[in-house]
């Protein structure tokens, strides 16, 4: 089986994505920071604590390693220069370092539907539409792409995943906690569209990906294909838990009142809160449809199951991993 690396292992994606790739008997080597959390990952997975500005070290895993995925990123940051010194700088070095690879034969980045930004009205964004990112993350997202389209000498891939759920994610925890609590909390007074992809579908899509001449030099939005509204999205939650919930609609001034108030606390207690200004930015926006009609037409991707039994699925890690207790 080939060797597979894969930056930024620790997190939801790439630890989700080793585990996965380990199993199925790739030698998979996992890249962490100094000091990371890897309770996420599996005995199966190599581990390496790397500096990603040893450039040394980074070369010789490039080395002996014919797929690398890039899944290290910053999503939150107290300046844009910080997020692209770590999204933007960091993806540029790697695909340096890459191109001097002999082995080295396809390099995959994960990206964002955020690099794309928004939709107009009800319409998904497709590959075609000239992307217009609104936050920070999606424009570093965006610029680490282009770089990449421009200097990368090697076959490579570009994944815009949509928000991914599933076990292991903490961002969508926020509404599982408070459903737990009978409560359900509504960004802006009109409902807003959103598109979905269940974690263990967007590894499967990554593996698709893997060395597929299909693939090569292409851009893809991963999502599920199915329109949610985030009131269905919170529906459908309290029916996996079996709780019955109070609902309240936050005006968009508020979520952005919001999204300052936190960040001037986070900023107080020298925390990056997960729900900042530039989060809540995005929130305000009604439309985060993104179309999976390329995904589907040229790597033929199938959803394995619906929305309500990946949600159960994962408040059952949560439980289990007491991530929510009752």
């Amino acid at each position: 089986m080939k060797r597979v690396l894969v930056s930024g292992a620790n997190g939801f994606v790439g630890s989700r994505l080793c585990n996965y790739l380990a199993q199925k008997g790739y030698n998979v080597i996992g890249l962490v920071r100094e000091g990371s959390n890897t309770a996420l990952l599996n005995g199966k997975v190599t581990i390496k604590c790397v500096d990603y500005h040893d450039k040394v070290l980074i070369q010789s895993l490039i080395d002996n390693t014919e797929i690398m995925v890039h899944c290290a990123a910053q999503t939150k940051a107290r300046s844009f220069e910080e997020i692209c010194k770590n999204n933007v700088d960091l993806t540029c070095n790697l695909v340096h370092i890459a191109n001097q690879s002999e082995k080295l034969e396809h390099f995959i980045f994960i990206s964002s539907q955020a690099a794309g930004g928004p939709g107009d009205d009800n319409s998904s964004v497709k590959e075609t539409d000239i992307p217009q990112p609104v936050s920070w993350y999606g424009k570093s997202k965006l610029l680490a792409e282009k770089n990449i389209q421009r200097f990368c000498k090697k076959n490579w891939t570009i994944l815009r995943s949509a928000s991914i759920y599933g076990p292991g994610d903490k961002d969508f925890l926020a509404f599982f906690q408070l459903v737990n609590k009978h409560i359900a909390l509504h960004p802006g007074t009109n409902d807003k569209y959103i598109s979905l992809i269940y974690i263990d579908d967007f590894i499967r899509i990554i593996e698709t990906t893997m060395n597929n001449e299909k693939a090569f030099s292409q851009v893809f939005y991963c999502s599920d294909g199915r329109i949610y509204t985030i009131k269905s999205f919170i529906n459908n939650l309290a029916l996996a838990m079996g709780k019955i919930i109070v609902s309240f609609s936050i005006p968009d001034y508020l979520v952005l009142m919001s999204g300052s108030i936190t960040e001037m606390l986070g900023r107080l207690n020298k925390k990056l809160p997960i729900f900042n200004e530039q989060k809540a930015t995005e929130f305000k926006h009604k439309n985060w449809l993104c179309s999976n009609s390329k995904l589907v037409n040229t790597l033929g991707f199938k959803p394995r199951k619906q929305l309500l039994d990946n949600l159960s699925i994962t408040y059952n890690w949560y439980k289990l991993h007491n991530w929510i207790k009752d």
